[in-house]
């Protein structure tokens, strides 16, 4: 607990009990709107009765559960060598206690895939506020399906708790909150940084996840939203991998999605990009978040192999 408290920020653990306490009361939930995207989210409870009287609502929970695996090959030729054909699965935005329909198919699909480390990429829980116990339970549920010689390593997204910290390395997932972890391979290493959310609770901290890791090394970067990038000048993040957009999770034909909670727009909402010196992908979630539904978008698991050529 005292590693915990070492790093998760006074300010992030401030802000949950003020907006989005464990067991609110309904006068104690603030509204808090940063941008006009999160003001229309008070729509979103509209969502499910009208696409169920335009009969477009069971399409949108099939694709909801209908999960894919993305393939991805990164080529770095600043890779070590021991690590080419290094394989990261990338799950990120399970949102896994707000739709028991997607477990089943989840699970399964987790079975067949055999990677070197899994990357959980933050937004465990369906609301920002409520109780923990359902999402550990279906942690509890998932986590025997997952595959890797390496472990599991996560961050927090602006969904979850710090509570959470605890009961999720209790399952074995190692949780980086501005922290870092180097993966060996016969005297060669590769670095993991992991920050806190920088969209909500805006309490990333990537120079301190930095410290102490060889100036030459090869670094991932694991952040929850692209909102990180606005701070980067010349950090050196090899690679960058992020979720929350949910690439829009409805996408209308022309207009493409409505919401995507992000600063950044374009190529940053989902797939492939680049920023400056970095680049990076964007994952299109493994769950939804509002109304369990999804139009023009998949659910994903990112399977990345690393390449040196």
């Amino acid at each position: 607990m005292q590693r915990i408290l070492a790093h998760v920020k006074p300010e992030r653990r401030d802000k949950e009990l003020i907006y989005n306490p464990t067991y609110p009361i309904f006068w104690q939930r603030s509204m808090h709107f940063e941008t006009i995207e999160q003001a229309l989210s008070i729509f979103i409870p509209w969502v499910t009765p009208v696409l169920k009287l335009s009969g477009l609502y069971q399409r949108g929970a099939r694709n909801a559960i209908d999960v894919q695996i993305t393939p991805l090959t990164v080529v770095d030729p600043q890779l070590p060598a021991g690590f080419d054909g290094f394989r990261l699965l990338f799950m990120s935005d399970l949102h896994i206690d707000g739709n028991d329909a997607l477990i089943e198919p989840l699970c399964a699909l987790l079975d067949t895939v055999d990677a070197d480390v899994c990357l959980l990429g933050g937004d465990y829980r369906f609301r920002m506020h409520g109780n923990l116990r359902k999402v550990m339970d279906r942690f509890r549920e998932i986590v025997p399906h997952i595959h890797a010689k390496e472990g599991i390593l996560g961050i927090l997204g602006n969904h979850d708790s710090w509570e959470m910290i605890k009961p999720m390395e209790r399952l074995g997932i190692v949780m980086l909150i501005n922290e870092s972890v180097d993966i060996e391979r016969n005297g060669e290493r590769i670095w993991i940084l992991g920050v806190d959310d920088p969209h909500f609770y805006k309490c990333d901290d990537y120079h301190k996840a930095n410290r102490a890791i060889p100036e030459q090394a090869f670094r991932i970067l694991l952040a929850h939203s692209t909102n990180i990038l606005a701070k980067f000048s010349d950090e050196p993040v090899s690679f960058c991998l992020c979720g929350h957009t949910h690439a829009g999770q409805i996408q209308l034909p022309i207009f493409g999605p409505i919401i995507t909670h992000s600063h950044f727009k374009g190529e940053f909402i989902y797939g492939r990009w680049q920023y400056r010196h970095i680049s990076g992908y964007t994952s299109s979630g493994a769950g939804t978040s509002g109304v369990n539904v999804r139009y023009n978008t998949r659910s994903e698991l990112a399977l990345i192999t690393l390449r040196r050529q």
